[in-house]
């Protein structure tokens, strides 16, 4: 497939899967990045996505993510996306808990 044909972001995801030579870069810091093959990236996203399942997850349900680990965040997104769960990120800090539990 090339690009602009795939209907769904898990559908190109899906389509990369085996690509060990390329994926995505996250960049912790100005020194220090961490690569992920599209490979690597669909097998920890399938593993994280089989735990939201055995917890009682299923399609359309909603996760809300409080977590500051933008990288553990990355791979809760693309299970997400894989078992079609709406996910919301909020920002783990003092004001926005006391905003979100007054809420």
């Amino acid at each position: 497939m090339g690009i602009g044909t795939y209907t769904s972001l898990s559908k190109m995801l899906l389509d990369v899967k085996n690509v060990e030579d390329i994926g995505i870069s996250h960049i912790k810091n100005i020194n220090e990045t961490t690569e992920y093959s599209y490979k690597s990236i669909h097998i920890l996203a399938l593993k994280f996505l089989h735990m939201l399942k055995a917890s009682g997850l299923q399609p359309q349900d909603e996760l809300i993510v409080l977590s500051t680990d933008k990288e553990l965040g990355f791979i809760i997104f693309w299970a997400c996306v894989y078992g079609g769960i709406r996910i919301v990120f909020g920002n783990n800090n003092e004001n926005s808990k006391e905003q979100f539990i007054n809420f």
